[in-house]
């Protein structure tokens, strides 16, 4: 199953935008242009699926970020910010 990614929420913050992107699938990677983003500056993802799971922050990638921890079939919450 490829990476199925639906934007949740978009919100503005000052010069920046913050994507709250739903995301469902085997894939870990997430480009800025597929979230309407031309730049990510820091992200972090909290699972659905797993009440207990923690939350993850990725380090900040510039074009796409990618998570090689979160469970494959599984629905994650991505909150993007960037511009």
């Amino acid at each position: 199953m490829a990476l199925e990614l639906t934007v949740v929420k978009r919100l503005n913050l000052g010069n920046r935008w913050l994507v709250v992107v739903s995301a469902l699938g085997d894939g870990t990677t997430i480009t800025a242009q597929s979230v309407g983003l031309q730049r990510i500056d820091t992200s972090w993802t909290q699972p659905v699926d797993e009440a207990a799971a923690p939350i993850l922050i990725s380090a900040p990638s510039g074009t796409s970020i990618t998570f090689a921890t979160t469970t494959a079939g599984d629905t994650n919450l991505f909150f993007l910010i960037g511009y």
